[in-house]
């Protein structure tokens, strides 16, 4: 018995439209899917509730074999709270990018807010990245970074 590989990170999200514009129009994630399920019986029991109904968006990740998908939930509707990465659970995925501050003005032009600008992030007196929290449409952080030249920040498959 084995995990294979990563096939998806999922977030419920209030408004899919307005997501679908973050992630594919701000982010440039690749839609592949969207639809409405419903009259699934396994996701009835999945999810623990009769008549599950929902719409899925799955966006390709760039340069992964692995997806992005959103949940907006019709049935049961949806329940919003408070998003902080300082809430036990709170989750957050970072994504490594090529030019952090065209992507912060890019996404600022867009009206989409940063918790703050890319800061040089420093661990042991040396510059691993620069890095920034943007915050999708549902206030779920979406970390962004560019590595340094010094590259030493820990990546997968590289000790």
């Amino acid at each position: 018995m084995k995990i294979l590989r990563p096939h998806h990170t999922n977030y419920c999200v209030s408004n899919i439209d307005g997501s679908i514009k973050f992630y594919r129009d701000g982010l440039g994630f690749e839609l592949v899917q969207d639809a409405v399920r419903e009259n699934i019986e396994s996701y009835d029991v999945i999810f623990n509730h009769p008549g599950m109904k929902l719409r899925v968006a799955l966006f390709q990740l760039p340069n992964l074999e692995m997806f992005l998908e959103l949940f907006e939930m019709i049935n049961p509707r949806r329940e919003e709270r408070e998003q902080h990465f300082r809430f036990v659970g709170s989750p957050h995925v970072a994504y490594q990018v090529e030019d952090i501050d065209a992507l912060h003005e890019h996404m600022t032009g867009l009206g989409y807010k940063f918790l703050n600008p890319p800061v040089k992030v420093i661990r042991d007196g040396i510059t691993i990245a620069r890095g920034a929290y943007l915050l999708d449409p549902d206030g779920i952080i979406v970390e962004l970074f560019e590595l340094a030249p010094e590259d030493q920040m820990v990546m997968p498959g590289k000790s």
